[in-house]
């Protein structure tokens, strides 16, 4: 139905072992215990990191220029150069594209995949911050994982589906500070994603991506964590883009405000709170 080979590999028995044949000859018989199990477990030292968490926010002289600062940031400016060497029109199935708008140059929050056959979807979205991870990766974990979430939801996803996949790129795990903020995101990802009722369903991991610099010593990537966000769109014909549509447009932001703020959350929100004013004495309407 959906172009993909579909192959029956074998069938649980219940009895506790793992049987391989190839035609009628038992090539493999192994407890799955053992298998699971068998291997002595390694024992790593790790430093729990002790994060400096400063919940004041610097002050801002000048909030007009620095919002364009921050959205001339590489890290925040538009990624369409990027975007455009992609297909993302693969079996006509994108209902809602990476780049939308009347110009299609403003990235969407999240991306809804559906059947041309079927009236429901499945909404796709992305939580990334490495630079978070430098300063705190127990927060970053549920800022990402906050992030894809409200990136589904907002292009049309049933929060109560989503399934979350992580994706770690991380340094040497035997140094003992590399090690330790490794396990604070790991127990983050498990908190987060109880409290959010989101499983995760797959994942990947990319340790030891460090490389020897100019000066001789060892450098590693920054602590990251991409989650990867899936849940069901009830009806796909209905889904309405994120940008704004017209003057007067409500608009209705949304943030986390759980266990765990963000550093600089309260800069953003008063970068936030003067746009905010200066929309309203036009004619749009905010809602907070």
């Amino acid at each position: 139905r959906h172009g993909v080979e579909l192959t029956m590999l074998g069938t649980f028995t219940g009895d506790g072992i793992l049987r391989v044949r190839h035609g009628r000859d038992l090539v493999l018989e192994l407890d799955t215990s053992f298998l699971h199990d068998g291997r002595p477990q390694r024992t790593m030292p790790a430093v729990v990191p002790v994060p400096h968490r400063n919940e004041n926010a610097p002050r801002c002289a000048d909030l007009a220029a620095t919002l364009l600062a921050l959205l001339g940031h590489p890290n925040i400016a538009s990624k369409e150069a990027i975007i455009r060497r992609y297909d993302h029109e693969i079996r006509g199935t994108t209902v809602v594209r990476p780049l939308i708008g009347v110009g299609h140059d403003s990235p969407a929050d999240g991306v809804v995949l559906a059947d041309p056959a079927a009236t429901h979807g499945i909404a796709i979205g992305i939580g990334v911050n490495p630079w978070y991870g430098t300063v705190d990766p127990e927060r970053m974990a549920h800022a990402v994982i906050d992030e894809a979430i409200r990136n589904v939801v907002a292009v049309g996803a049933d929060p109560s589906t989503v399934a979350l996949m992580d994706n770690f790129s991380w340094g040497d795990p035997r140094r003992p500070s590399t090690f330790g903020d490794l396990v604070a995101t790991v127990e983050a990802c498990c908190a987060a994603s109880i409290a959010h009722g989101a499983p995760f369903v797959s994942g990947k991991d990319s340790l030891n991506n460090e490389y020897t610099g100019s000066d001789g010593e060892r450098h590693s990537v920054p602590p990251t964590l991409v989650i990867t966000a899936v849940a069901h769109v009830p009806n796909a014909d209905l889904v309405v883009t994120p940008d704004l549509k017209r003057p007067c447009s409500a608009g209705s932001p949304t943030g986390s405000t759980g266990r765990y703020p963000h550093p600089t959350r309260k800069r953003r929100f008063a970068i936030a709170d003067s746009t905010r004013r200066s929309l309203r004495a036009g004619c749009w309407r905010v809602t907070t």
